[in-house]
């Protein structure tokens, strides 16, 4: 049995295709949010679920399928890419194009149970979103798909998802504990707009060969450190 060698490249990108082509299909029947979950959390989320590997320790990971054929400069290429996206503005970067600010809600609570009344009565806590980057967002929706940290809020006098509500623990580096939890609301629409823009960035800005797409944005998510495997 041979071995596929470009699963790390193409599996969020095989993602994006069953989004981008069963999308119509799922509205019509009511499934559209199931759907756009259901590819957040292959084709976002599970890249980012990784292993790390020390700075210089790659060479001992070579058995690892991330880093089949790596080709160190395809692979720095590619971060640098999706690096950039990342690390522009938040809501006016490459990611976020066509988004519309006001279905936006970023903040932090000091308990889980104060998510629904910031969301619901904008309650104490909401931060500026044009104080964060790109990357803040992306953080923590992936942790939130990642550990299914999610609420669902329907429109008024609507049975229909019209919002999710994704947060993730904030963990004090002194003392290990949790600080408070970041919260991101947005509208279905707005999320609908950010994964298109997610899939259309790997599509357009990654060399797959010889980078692992997998390895590539996880370690774009990251502040720096070693190296690291999907």
């Amino acid at each position: 049995m041979s071995l596929y060698v470009d699963i790390y490249n193409d599996f969020p990108l095989r993602c994006a295709r069953v989004w981008e082509a069963f999308r119509g299909q799922a509205q019509t029947q009511g499934m559209d949010v199931t759907l756009m979950l259901m590819a957040a959390a292959a084709g976002f989320a599970t890249p980012w679920e990784h292993l790390k590997v020390q700075l210089g320790h790659a060479a001992e990971q070579s058995d690892h399928p991330a880093f089949h054929q790596h080709d160190e400069r395809a692979y720095e290429s590619s971060l640098k890419a999706v690096g950039l996206a990342l690390g522009q503005p938040a809501l006016t970067g490459s990611l976020f194009a066509g988004a519309h600010a006001e279905a936006w809600l970023y903040g932090r609570v000091s308990s889980i149970g104060r998510i629904k009344d910031l969301v619901e009565a904008g309650g104490a806590g909401r931060v500026p979103i044009s104080t964060l980057k790109s990357r803040d967002l992306a953080r923590v929706l992936r942790n939130a798909l990642a550990h299914n940290n999610i609420y669902a809020f329907a429109g008024p006098g609507r049975d229909e998802i019209a919002a999710l509500t994704f947060f993730a623990e904030a963990i004090d580096r002194r003392t290990k504990e949790i600080s408070h939890y970041d919260v991101l609301s947005v509208t279905v629409a707005e999320l609908q707009v950010f994964l298109d823009n997610w899939f259309r960035l790997l599509k357009t800005s990654v060399r797959l060969k010889g980078a692992p797409l997998k390895l590539v944005i996880a370690e774009a998510l990251e502040d720096g450190g070693g190296r690291l495997a999907a």
